[in-house]
């Protein structure tokens, strides 16, 4: 292999992981935006703390291991959500 087909191979896998990078950002954004719209912010934590039981409960085929990960993410993205949240509406 080339080193010019080698440069281009790294380049084409930068612009994916940047394109994916931006596609997480807009869709945590999206959620953000439409529970500014939809939901008080009093019930807000509630409210994605009822919909992260939810994903676990229908996730019953993880075990005790894969369960901690799951919430621990599912954790990490439910606070990004409110962060963005907050922001976005102090923004306004």
């Amino acid at each position: 292999m080339d080193l010019n087909k080698l440069m281009q191979m790294a380049i084409e896998h930068q612009q994916q992981q940047e394109a994916s990078k931006l596609q997480h950002n807009a869709a945590f954004e999206l959620l953000a935006l439409t529970f500014i719209r939809t939901i008080p912010p009093v019930q807000r934590e509630q409210e994605l703390s009822l919909s992260m039981k939810e994903v676990i409960d229908n996730a019953g085929y993880l075990d005790d291991e894969q369960e901690e990960v799951f919430l621990e993410l599912m954790g990490n993205a439910k606070n990004i959500v409110i962060d963005m949240a907050i922001k976005t509406e102090a923004s306004r």
